[in-house]
């Protein structure tokens, strides 16, 4: 049996049953998402499911072909594919079409092309040859700033482009990074700064920042309390009296106006002066610089770069976030009702999803998806036809295939013998799963509306692409797995 027969044999055929499943489900719901009543069963070009069955062609011809490349082609060409991914993005940004607000489109005749879609296997690529090779060392810190800039120069690209949602896809490789080593204090910092950012917008910042001021002054004046052998009393007493004075300062101007006024903020100096000359105190009782660090120096930093998050927030909500996207998340944090404005695609996604039941109305049976009340429903909201068609059961069922094919490359990514490919497999399933949270988040009102697909659901032959492309270079990977040890 020759090496080429050999890698046929090895393919996980279970891995691309699934995906195919998925692609063909996937095309019943683009063609019910466009289906109108009486609609004879044609296929034409000029509709999206015509032009999906298209793509869905060519996904299958370019993942016969890469089924049958040599692997070393993806490891050696790793990088300059990714550098020709960043020159188009670079391109697009200058010379390409602006849709809905991004410039995030490349024209060629009657083709429309996204390459924010096909830079993610590219990243995920340079990433996997990067962090393989034998001199790379997760705690280097100049091996974190290679890294980091290989991820950071797609995502400014794309954020150039004012494409949020596929900016936002890219930070699903911190859970790759995670499992190849990342210290799991990263994740609970980005825990943190989205329960900060929420925060920001829910409660004002002034507040935030007085609260943080306060909590770090009792720290402070619990430490100083216990050197009351060194310390005069009464400047214990102050201590605790300055504290009390903001408390009261914040809780009596909040309760009648919620702002603060210059008495209030004549307290926040006086107490941003009293943590300052008590951490002197500290210093001077306690001449070690490891302790006073751990007890003083650290909490304050933290707090002091939480408010300055937090300010930042502030800032690029009011200043840098476009009125459409500002609106969506108040309309998702419940600070203003909007259901004729951008809380309209959420609205009546929900009601949408929510009219399917237990077990749906039918395949083509969906009134409300064939009324059109839900726009963009053949791309970023096809899980409302899924659910209003098939009901709970059916949309529990695809999510639990989606599951299955999830867990299905981590069990693959684990049993590689390359480091290389166990990377890349783990950057697959991160990609796959930010996109399925996102998206069906997005549809039931989870998360705010942005433009993220459903991987082989949404209509798009650039996701679809790009997606197949993914997967099969995983997979073809896979196949060569007991040939490759790198």
């Amino acid at each position: 049996m020759s090496r080429q027969e050999t890698y046929i044999r090895k393919v996980d055929w279970m891995l691309v049953l699934t995906y195919l499943a998925l692609v063909l489900m996937g095309w019943f719901s683009i063609y019910a998402a466009t289906y109108q009543e009486g609609q004879s069963f044609t296929i034409s070009l000029y509709q999206n499911y015509g032009r999906q069955m298209m793509w869905i062609g060519i996904c299958l011809m370019i993942a016969f072909f890469i089924l049958i490349l040599d692997s070393k082609f993806f490891t050696n060409f790793a990088l300059p594919i990714y550098v020709f991914m960043m020159l188009l993005l670079l391109i697009v940004l200058l010379f390409g079409q602006e849709v809905k607000g991004a410039k995030a489109w490349l024209v060629i005749g009657s083709i429309k092309l996204q390459p924010a879609e096909f830079a993610k296997f590219a990243t995920a690529l340079a990433l996997a040859k990067y962090m393989s090779s034998r001199t790379f060392k997760f705690r280097d810190l100049q091996d974190k700033i290679k890294m980091g800039l290989l991820l950071g120069l797609p995502i400014l690209l794309i954020l150039l482009q004012n494409d949020t949602g596929s900016m936002l896809a890219y930070t699903a490789f911190f859970l790759m990074f995670y499992r190849e080593g990342m210290s799991g204090w990263i994740l609970v910092v980005g825990v943190s700064a989205a329960v900060l950012f929420i925060l920001a917008l829910l409660v004002s910042v002034e507040v935030i920042v007085g609260l943080t001021l306060i909590v770090i002054a009792i720290v402070i004046a619990n430490y100083i309390s216990d050197y009351k052998r060194y310390i005069n009393k009464w400047y214990i007493y102050f201590n605790w009296l300055i504290i009390f004075s903001v408390v009261a300062a914040v809780a009596v101007e909040n309760l009648l106006e919620y702002n603060f006024t210059s008495i209030s903020n004549f307290y926040l100096y006086v107490l941003m002066g009293q943590i300052s000359l008590s951490g002197i105190v500290i210093a001077l009782l306690r001449n070690r610089f490891k302790w006073i660090w751990k007890r003083y120096l650290l909490p304050l930093t933290l707090s002091i770069t939480a408010i300055a998050y937090v300010s930042a927030v502030d800032f690029a909500f009011k200043n840098i976030l476009q009125p459409h996207q500002r609106g969506r998340i108040e309309v998702l944090l419940g600070m203003k009702d909007d259901p004729n404005g951008v809380g309209f695609h959420g609205i009546q996604s929900r009601m949408t999803i929510g009219s399917g039941g237990g077990f749906g109305k039918g395949w083509l049976q969906g009134t409300r998806t064939a009324g059109g009340y839900v726009p963009e429903q053949s791309t970023d909201f096809i899980f409302c036809t899924i659910g209003e068609e098939f009901g709970f059961l059916g949309s529990i069922l695809i999510i639990g295939l989606f599951v299955f094919f999830l867990l299905r490359i981590v069990h693959i990514a684990e049993r590689q013998r390359s480091s290389f490919s166990r990377i890349y497999g783990y950057g697959v399933a991160s990609i796959f799963f930010i996109h399925l949270v996102i998206n069906i988040g997005m549809t039931i009102g989870l998360v705010p509306v942005i433009g993220i697909p459903l991987p082989f659901f949404s209509y798009g032959g650039s996701s679809l692409l790009a997606f197949t492309v993914l997967l099969f270079i995983f997979i073809k990977l896979d196949s060569e797995r007991l040939f490759l040890i790198r």
